[in-house]
């Protein structure tokens, strides 16, 4: 008998002393390190086609493919026994299985050793070699298996199963299946982000465990685990039935994002556009802000029109602490309210049964601006309480007050043609405007949800949501005007474009200064009242009755300026003697091709003398209160039936009627006296922020401060007086909608395909109000100061319907590969300024005389159109995607939309009876700019992703993970050939994190190219975050760090362009904005 212990793949023999020593201290050493015993275990796979062969052969196939190293007996093993093992992808255990499923021989795999012995129960006697500590530590272990599945049975990936009272524990793989050997009659405590623990009883094989949801840890401001948010994110995207992408709470919190358009931008074939340099408007797949629906839980969110748009919901005015998930949803089902064209971005809140116990969360984060030098006050927190077994009510709320600058260079004309010295022509600006703005926001954002359970089939709730945003803005302006008779030829250096790049002047037009300021706020409310009813096994009902409000101010105040040099009121002449010399120099662009350079513009005479500053109607006299606002009220009701079928699942069918309403007023308000404060020196600002930044660096102007000053004007109604009536200052419209639907749910559960097909029907009957006069004997009345009365509120009413079909199917190719298509008709109706009737005259003023100036054949004018038909789109969607081991993801897609009956402008030809300042009758030819749909435009693409948690690599690597996406979006208006406004050809975001135990760190990148912006190209832009946490007391409490713009990068730049159809060329600089860089440092404590 040898007494020898064998080691396969690095044979070596030790005396039997040695034996007993080395490996009852090695079984120590395993018993001591078994955290993570399985983990090379449960992530290997092994393949295998032996037919007929020896044990020994198989042993060798096995440590040549893979890391595993065999322990065992020689004499107890029988190497030479033929065996035929054949397995594709399997676990190391299936082949053990396989070899020793008639023996006596058991097997324990520990990490990467697989240790072979005599099974004593199975009547065959005791290895006599092993001393007492060996058969310790080789106590008989029972070998557990199973899945588990979250609560509508989808496997779980990545749930934790460990021994109870051990350290002994494994993770189930992306099939939610785990293996792991526990001592006999040993409980198993199973648990997963966002799903209650739970405590099992370990019983063999084929094990199922159910877990329940608990939303506990995603209801916090912030929850742990970069790679636990990508695993979630991709178990919702495989088990969805339609086009959807999701975005958990760990990245809403975690993403260096203050707010939820921020976070969403992360997502593949999202873009947003920013309002005062933080994250407010979604654009999916290139197409406008406007065409992105916006739900609450899936309630209807309405939005006043805004600079995006009548439809253009500002995600901004919600903290990102309200939402517990994204969803931004791509393809269209039939249950879904239409409204999105481009796609529907779906902000789910949590309830208090979801998390079913009593918590408090509290969240610090102060933010410090770097452009301010401000510190900013920024405060989360959360709550929920169970009153008692059948009454809930959880509370979020969040409060952001900011102080912040943006240092901006306009150039506010198209540029102009000079002839050089050598004869040759550059196209050169003759305007620029640098600005300072010193902005305060202050957000409030508050959730609240009530739930009631009258019984086990019963539940009602109610659902809240408050937010607000006051913005006050006040702005330093300079303003440099010149002529092309001002340049000086031979001072002129151009780039390859023919565009001037440095300027030299002799002279300017004019050099102002001055100020200006506004108030904004935007205000939304939206509340539910919902009854959730199962009427019997098979059948469920929801009715529920929602109410949303949004309004929108804009109080423009009037500012007022000084002015140098040949404009009004100056008093400077700077014309030299020499018209060769150069007084100033210009250069638009430095040497990365970004931003504006000036020089010796600081040998001006004093900016503080009262002589060179007036309050006059250039700089504007007047100011203007804009008031939006949308209220909706709706009501629905969804049934739901199951069917027992091999094919379909259940049979949904439901109904909703909406009252919407809009309208916008604007209020002008005229100063009766324009003369400036005697004071005027105390409202001045020395402006130094462009030393500092690229754009103008060493530049230095005197701003004017006029918010104290107007402040002080319209504080008596006496100073001013208020005009409203005329055409384009007031408009309503309201919208009566009635919709049914009916949709079949197919397959799903343990069937490979899963989807959805059915059809909505949607009546729209809209009534608009406006000012217009068109026809008769009626003239309108021109008055001196250029306003126009006379106009006549005319009602029109418009009514269509559209029919919606949509389809969803998704094919489990394999265990690993799901095939999707999704495929839809989608509408948005047109926004209020377009659909009402109103019009608009609009009269010049001649430079000199300032009075009003008639052209009878060519005057221009404004219109809506009421008999607008809505923008209807079709859609395809067809993606692909790879599941990988440990949780990550490959994915690829194509799409493809028709939009219909675009909305363009037109200019069409009216005649229009008025009488002129001095009361005469006169008959204009107005060139009206209205709105007409037109042919249609395409948008087509494919998208990329992959993203993946490297558990796989050997020690301190295995925290690392990525995340990786790329969208290319070609579109095309079909009567221009031009691109859609706001769409990228190309976008991707990089995301890379490291995370270990307790802490964790996190970089992301986000990049799309250049896009038109009316008659601009905006400049490619790419940004840089990075964020970072530690858990310092486990669940209690944790510290983050977040940096916003690291790279210090502007975001926003705009250049000109003479030829829209050409591409973007880098040239022709129009716009630059700057705001700089965020750090946020966040304190988190879960109280209880």
């Amino acid at each position: 008998m040898n007494n020898y212990l064998g080691i396969v793949g690095n044979t070596r023999i030790f005396p039997r002393i040695d034996l007993k020593m080395r490996l009852t201290l090695f079984l120590l050493f395993i018993a001591l390190f078994k955290t993570n015993a399985n983990s090379y275990s449960q992530r290997t796979k092994v393949s295998m086609d032996l037919n007929n062969v020896t044990v020994s052969e198989v042993f060798d196939t096995l440590t040549e493919t893979t890391d595993f190293k065999l322990l065992y007996m020689n004499d107890e093993i029988d190497l030479n026994r033929k065996v035929s093992v054949k397995v594709k992808k399997e676990r190391v255990e299936k082949v053990l299985y396989l070899v020793f499923a008639d023996t006596p021989i058991a097997y324990e795999v520990v990490d990467k050793q697989i240790i072979l012995r005599h099974d004593p129960r199975k009547g065959i006697k005791k290895a006599s070699v092993l001393p007492a500590i060996l058969e310790d530590a080789l106590a008989f272990q029972e070998r557990v298996s199973g899945t588990v599945k979250d609560e509508n049975g989808v496997p779980l990936m990545g749930a934790t199963v460990v021994e109870k009272g051990t350290n002994n524990g494994t993770t189930t793989d992306f099939d939610g299946r785990f293996s792991i050997n526990v001592t006999q009659g040993a409980t198993l405590e199973v648990s997963y982000v966002g799903y209650k623990k739970k405590e099992v009883a370990a019983a063999g094989t084929g094990m199922t465990i159910q877990l329940d949801p608990d939303a506990e840890q995603l209801s916090e401001v912030v929850v742990e685990g970069y790679r636990a948010s990508f695993q979630r994110a991709n178990q919702a995207k495989r088990k969805a039935n339609r086009v959807v992408d999701v975005i958990s709470a760990e990245d809403v919190g975690k993403l260096p994002d203050p707010n939820i358009a921020e976070a969403l931008q992360r997502v593949t074939g999202v873009q947003i556009q920013r309002d005062n340099a933080a994250g407010a408007f979604v654009s999916i797949r290139g197409l406008d802000p406007t065409f992105t629906k916006v739900t609450i839980n899936g309630q209807s969110q309405t939005a006043a029109r805004s600079r995006a748009g009548d439809t253009g919901f500002n995600l901004s005015v919600l903290g990102s602490s309200v939402a517990s998930s994204l969803e931004v949803i791509k393809s269209p089902t039939p249950d879904m309210e239409e409204g999105g064209v481009g796609g529907t971005v779906n902000i789910k809140k949590l309830r208090p049964f979801d998390i079913g116990e009593t918590k408090l969360t509290l969240a610090a984060k102060p933010v410090y601006e770097v452009e301010a030098e401000a510190v900013n006050p920024r405060f989360e927190a959360f709550f929920n309480t169970m009153l008692n077994d059948k009454l809930g009510v959880s509370l979020n709320a969040f409060y952001f007050d900011r102080d912040f600058e943006r240092t901006r260079v306009r150039g506010e004309s198209s540029p102009e043609t000079v002839t050089l010295a050598d004869g040759s022509e550059a196209f050169v600006q003759d305007r620029i405007r640098p600005r300072l703005n010193r902005d305060n926001d202050k957000n409030l954002s508050l959730a609240s949800t009530i739930q009631y359970k009258f019984n086990d089939k019963v539940n009602a709730y109610v659902d809240l949501t408050y937010g607000r945003v006051k913005g006050f803005d006040t702005r330093y302006d300079a303003d440099i005007r010149y002529r092309t008779s001002h340049v000086v030829p031979n001072a002129v250096e151009t780039n390859e474009t023919g565009f001037g790049t440095s300027v030299g002047l002799r002279d300017f037009r004019s050099l102002g200064f001055g100020g200006f300021t506004n108030n904004t706020e935007d205000e939304l409310f939206s509340a539910a009242l919902g009854l959730d009813v199962q009427l019997s096994e098979k059948t469920h009902l929801l009715v529920e009755g929602a109410r949303s409000f949004n309004r929108k101010t804009n109080d423009d105040l009037p500012g007022f300026g000084g002015s140098l040099g040949l404009g009004e009121g100056g008093v400077f002449d700077p014309t030299p003697e020499n018209p060769d010399d150069v007084i100033a120099e210009l250069s638009f662009g430095n040497p990365t091709g970004s931003g504006v350079l000036f020089t010796d513009l600081l040998g001006i005479p004093s900016h503080g003398d009262i002589n060179n500053y007036y309050l006059g109607s250039s700089l504007g006299s007047s100011g203007t209160l804009e008031e939006t606002e949308a209220k909706e009220y709706s009501v629905r009701a969804d049934f739901t039936t199951k069917i027992s079928d091999n094919f379909f699942e259940s049979i949904k069918y439901g109904a909703k009627y909406t009252q919407r309403t809009e309208s916008e007023t604007n209020i002008r308000r005229e100063l009766i006296d324009r003369t400036p404060p005697s004071n005027v020196a105390d409202y001045l600002t020395r402006i130094t922020e462009y030393n500092d930044n690229d754009i103008l660096p060493g530049f230095e102007y005197y701003g004017v401060n006029v918010r104290p000053f107007v402040k002080d004007a319209f504080s008596d109604p006496s100073k001013y007086v208020a005009k409203t009536g005329d055409a384009g200052d007031e408009m309503f419209a309201e919208r009566k909608i009635f919709s049914v639907y009916q949709m079949a749910n197919i397959g799903g559960g343990e069937k490979r395909y899963r989807g959805n097909f059915g059809i909505r029907w949607v009546y729209t009957n809209t009534t608009t109000k406006g000012f217009a006069a068109f026809g008769g004997d009626r003239r309108l009345e021109i008055n001196p100061d250029g306003s126009v009365d006379g106009f006549e509120e005319q009602t029109v009413e418009n009514k269509y319907l559209e029919v919606l079909p949509s389809m969803n199917f998704a094919y489990d190719i394999s265990d690993r590969l799901v095939a999707r298509m999704g495929a839809g008709r989608v509408m948005r109706r047109p926004e209020i300024r377009e659909m009402s009737p109103y019009f608009e005259l609009r009269t010049d003023r001649d430079e000199l005389t300032d009075e009003v100036v008639l052209d009878p054949d060519n005057t221009d004018g404004e219109a809506g159109n009421p008999e607008l038909d809505p923008f209807v789109a079709n859609q395809l969607d067809v993606s692909l995607e790879y599941y990988l081991k440990g949780g990550g993801i490959i994915s690829g897609g194509v799409f493809f939309k028709d939009v219909q009956n675009f909305i363009t402008d037109a200019i069409e030809a009216r005649d229009v009876q008025v009488l002129d300042p001095n009361g005469n009758p006169e008959t204009l030819r107005v060139g009206v700019e209205t709105f007409v749909n037109g042919g249609g435009a395409t948008v087509k693409g494919f998208e990329l992703a992959y993203n993946q948690q490297f558990t796989f690599l050997p020690g301190f690597l295995s925290g690392l993970g990525t995340s990786l996406n790329y969208t290319f979006t070609d579109s095309e208006a079909h009567e221009t050939g031009l691109s859609l406004d706001g769409t990228s050809k190309n976008s991707f975001n990089a995301t890379i994190f490291y995370e270990q135990n307790n802490w964790g760190v996190r970089f992301a990148h986000n990049y799309r190219d250049e896009y038109r912006n009316g008659n601009e190209f905006r400049k490619p832009i790419g940004l840089w975050d990075g964020s970072a946490y530690v858990d310092l007391l486990e669940d209690k409490l944790k510290l983050t760090f977040n940096v916003v713009n690291i790279g210090n990068k502007p975001f926003l730049e705009d250049v000109l362009t003479d030829d829209l159809s050409r591409d973007y060329n880098g040239s022709n600089f129009s716009d630059y904005e700057f705001a700089g860089r965020q750090y946020l440092l966040g304190v988190i404590y879960n109280v209880f």
